[in-house]
């Protein structure tokens, strides 16, 4: 006999399983579509709807990439017809009597998206609604992109012989004028169209009509087909047909307007499966659309409609130019309000003016004054109400909550309390300690709160004001502004951007490093730009200066490097006066990453300097400049964790950013996730940081996209922009709680998961588990435990490759990973872990010996627990036939019957998603009871 493993068997197979397109559909209940973009048909048991779903991507279907406007892939309006004609013919509705496309959907080489073309119940002339939905893979919500009418089809199918308006066999008609398909196509590529061989497929048009200065064509005809091979199988229409189809339509046109197709009328597919068309298209009574009939080669009809309307769409409304992937910004929701409970103690430390709430110095006179500790602390940094002074006021108001977040974490009293960090008003050193608290929280879950309350709202403090609700409500950052609480969330940057204005001379910081270099490179293209101004430490010396310089010059760009100290203000002064520019892009800047337990006074300086010092010191020097970028970093607003003085630093630019734009001056700070130029600050960066930024969904930018996003970033109507690449899919996939910055662009799991066999199972409290257990069967649960979140934070597909008796420091574990580590254990354990866990307990199985004891051990020597244990001793050997056995029977289900109902009284007893024992019932309980006595 074998012991076997208490965690799930992780499988691995090496031998190719059944599979096709249809196998997935059926293991999940719907029936194949047996359509090329569709996968699925779902028919609901009642309101009789049927949904059609299924995916688009370019990897999926590449020939969608051949079809594209200004440079973005859109997919064309035939396509939607397309699946609107196969869902009318799954309810029997083949007649598209209506249909408005209402919003391009855009592909990138990234995207897949989601399909649904839902069809509703039929009203009493059988006519049904339809829509077709679709969104980004891992994005929360649906858009919907086409709505119309299905309805059964009112006449015969068409017939041979009707070619479409010529005598049988005549082809082309006669009284037309040919028209060069090659002048059709130059038309649409100046309004942005670019077709590839598929989508070109005019090969031959005429017109009726439109002789006369100003006529137009009262009829048109063509010819299309698809390239030889082209597979329809599975098709209606192959939608590269029916949009060629429709190209001809240009000659309609009065000018080279951008136009794209809006609403169907009247539209019946006859025939599938063809390759070519005859087509010939009818002007509509002056409204600009057209009637259009398609026949095969021998005039048998293949599709035909009453009329297609087409709209004049300026590139913003398309889709491509308002919602801008890879770009978010920060976007404040409101906050449902949370039950308080009850009156809970708070205390406060320094002076905020917090009415009836008992203030303290500082933490350590709190500690000294002899009172148990509120669960809730409320502290505001020094910050000034105005930025006449903003440097000296960061390093005091940074210096202050760093020194503070450190003895609160040091301190074993403070383990079950929260600091709430109140930042008030909208200041730079304001955004300094933002950035920090934030950092802090990263590394520390539920141990601060980050609270934005305006300067000039002191009702927002006093006793009936919504801070209660909101700090019960659990968000870890929050801003109250007339009363409303909001809380902050990413979300895709939308809105058209204006074009970047550099103007002649430019000033890049940071100049012959890795991104400032690719940054002089990009803006030393444009033509406007003559002169640049390259600054860094080293200046002329830096590696690669010489020839960066010899590149640029060969641009036409006149190129100098000046070696200068922008924490210098009076070296920048003389910068400036030397080199006056018209634009600043301030990319310089120094990393001493650490935790925040590890961070002093020195390394905030170290990092402040260079970058929060450098752009406050151009802000004030560089003048009327038409552009001033500033190179801040996601750290300061998503994950800081071990960057605390990066991510202030940072956050420091996203407030002078905002300060300058109520200014009325330039300013864009862009907050950078990974780049994938591995030279400068992201070479620092280990293979070991670089995966766990991946399973957290932070994916690197190629350089080239890069520069391309800080074109639209800059020039977008915002002061603050994150550009970065994120797999929402893989924070969605991580099995853990969805960051709450992150909630708007991912859905979190409404649901609890049902309590499973297996360390995975996180539901139910390990303790409970523990506690039902037998004590020999303890310790290799809690080593299981521990082996797979070991393997959870370095990335290894189980804990097979995790040994209990190997170091830490031998598995590849380093300061990030032994805090992810003991993040991830106090959540599944539901106990306070030390920052040093791996330090104090320097192997796997030294931290299960650890968790035993806390979680099993120190509970059984509670006097509580001592005395619960001996009565369930006693019980273990009462038998049914026992004297007094009913009599004890009774009292013990009085005894829980009135417990059960004080600690509802009290309030103690309010389920939770995991109270499920905790909410049972006296009845319920003792159901229990009976069957682990055996009284049945």
């Amino acid at each position: 006999w074998w012991d076997l493993p208490t965690y799930p068997f992780q499988r691995r197979r090496y031998w190719l399983e059944r599979s096709g397109p249809d196998a997935g559909v059926a293991r999940s209940g719907q029936d194949p579509a047996g359509h090329p973009l569709l996968a699925a048909v779902l028919t609901a048991p009642e309101g009789d709807t049927v949904t059609l779903t299924g995916q688009l991507s370019l990897r999926d279907q590449p020939w969608l990439g051949e079809h594209t406007l200004s440079g973005t892939v859109l997919v064309p309006g035939a396509a939607f017809v397309e699946l609107a004609v196969r869902a009318g013919d799954e309810v029997g509705c083949p007649r598209v009597e209506e249909l408005t496309l209402q919003t391009p959907l855009a592909l990138t080489e990234r995207d897949t998206v989601r399909v649904q073309v839902v069809v509703g119940a039929p009203d009493g002339a059988d006519r049904r609604p339809v829509s077709v939905y679709a969104r980004v893979e891992g994005a929360p919500e649906w858009t919907r992109h086409a709505e119309g009418v299905l309805a059964a089809v009112a006449d015969g199918s068409g017939s041979a012989g009707s070619d479409g308006g010529a005598p049988a066999g005549v082809w082309p008609p006669s009284g037309t004028r040919e028209v060069a398909a090659e002048e059709l196509y130059t038309r649409l590529a100046a309004q942005g169209f670019d077709y590839g061989p598929l989508f070109a497929g005019l090969r031959a048009a005429w017109q009726r009509g439109g002789d006369g200065p100003g006529d137009g064509p009262a009829e048109v005809y063509a010819e299309v087909a698809l390239p030889e091979g082209t597979p329809v199988d599975g098709f209606g229409i192959h939608p590269a047909l029916l949009d060629a189809a429709l190209h001809a339509g240009e000659l309609f046109a009065a000018d080279d307007t951008l136009t794209m197709p809006f609403a169907w009328r009247g539209l019946t597919l006859r025939a599938t499966g063809a390759t070519s068309l005859r087509v010939r298209l009818t002007a509509g009574a002056g409204d600009g659309g057209y009637a259009l009939r398609a026949t095969d080669t021998a005039g048998a009809v293949v599709l035909e409609a009453d009329s297609l309307l087409v709209r004049t769409v300026p590139l913003e409304e398309l889709g491509t130019a308002d919602r801008h992937r890879d770009l978010y910004t920060v976007e404040w929701t409101p906050v449902p309000a949370a039950r308080t409970r009850g009156s809970e103690e708070w205390a406060v430390l320094g002076d905020l003016p917090l009415p009836g709430v008992a203030r303290s110095r500082d933490l350590a006179a709190l500690l000294e004054s002899g009172q148990p500790l509120p669960q809730t602390v409320l502290y505001a940094p020094p910050v000034p109400a105005t930025d006449t002074e903003p440097l000296a006021a960061t390093r005091t108001a940074a210096g202050e909550t760093l020194a503070l977040l450190q003895d609160w974490l040091a301190e074993e009293r403070c383990a079950d309390a929260r600091l709430v960090v109140v930042v008030r008003g909208a200041t730079l050193a304001g955004g300094a300690v933002t950035g920090l608290v934030r950092a802090a929280q990263a590394e520390n879950p539920d141990r601060f709160v980050l609270a934005h309350l305006p300067e000039d709202e002191p009702a927002a403090l006093t006793a009936g004001s919504a801070l209660p609700a909101v700090l019960a409500a659990g968000e870890p950052e929050f801003a109250l502004r007339g009363g409303r609480a909001e809380a902050p969330r990413l979300a895709v940057a939308t809105g058209a951007g204006k074009e970047l204005e550099p103007g002649d001379a430019v000033l890049v910081t940071g100049g012959t490093g890795g991104l400032g270099a690719a940054v002089a490179r990009h803006l030393a293209d444009r033509q406007e730009v003559r002169r640049m101004v390259l600054v860094g430490r080293r200046g002329p010396q830096a590696p690669g200066a010489e020839a960066l310089v010899a590149e640029l010059t060969a641009k036409g760009v006149e190129t100098v490097v000046v070696a200068c100290d922008l924490g210098d203000r009076e070296a920048v002064a003389r910068l400036l006066a030397d080199h006056p520019v018209t634009g600043v892009v301030h990319t310089a800047g120094v990393v001493d990453d650490g935790l925040v337990g590890a961070m002093d006074a020195e390394r905030l300086e170290t990092v402040l300097r260079p970058k929060a010092d450098a752009a406050w010191h151009l802000h004030e020097l560089a003048g009327d400049v038409s552009m001033f970028v500033l190179f801040s970093s996601a750290a300061g607003t998503l994950d800081g964790a071990g960057q605390s003085n990066y991510a202030a630093a940072n956050g420091f630019l996203d407030a002078l950013a905002a300060h300058r734009r109520a200014l009325g001056l330039p300013a864009s700070s862009l907050a950078w996730g990974l780049w994938a130029e591995r030279a400068g600050m992201a070479g620092a960066l280990s293979e070991a940081d670089l995966e766990r930024m991946e399973r957290a969904g932070l994916l690197a930018l190629p350089t080239e996209d890069g520069l391309a996003l800080l074109e639209t970033a800059a020039g977008l109507d915002r002061p603050v922009v994150l550009p970065m690449r994120l797999d929402t899919a893989a924070v969605a996939a991580a099995g853990r709680p969805v960051p709450p910055m992150l909630r708007g662009l991912v859905r979190a799991p409404r649901r609890r998961a049902a309590v499973q066999d297996g360390p995975e199972a996180v539901e139910q409290p390990l303790a409970d588990r523990l506690a039902a257990m037998r004590p020999e069967d303890r310790r290799p649960l809690l080593l299981d435990v521990v082996r797979v979140q070991v393997a959870a934070v370095l990335g290894h597909d189980g804990p097979r490759d995790i040994e209990p008796e190997r170091g830490f420091t031998e598995l590849g574990v380093d300061s990030l990973a032994a805090l992810e580590l003991r993040n991830g254990l106090a959540d599944r354990a539901g106990i306070r872990l030390s920052a040093t866990l791996v330090f104090d307990h320097p192997t796997p199985a030294a931290i299960a010996d650890m968790l035993l004891e806390e979680l099993v051990v120190k509970a059984e020597r509670t006097p509580m627990a001592a005395e619960f244990s001996a009565i369930e001793a006693a019980l273990s050997r009462a038998r049914p036939g026992d004297e007094g056995f009913e009599a004890i029977v009774a009292r013990l289900r009085d005894l829980s019957a009135r417990w059960v109902t004080s600690q509802e009284a009290s309030g103690a007893g309010a389920r939770t998603d995991h109270d499920d024992i905790e909410a049972a019932t006296a009845d319920e309980l003792f159901d229990i009871l009976d069957g682990e006595l055996d009284l049945d």
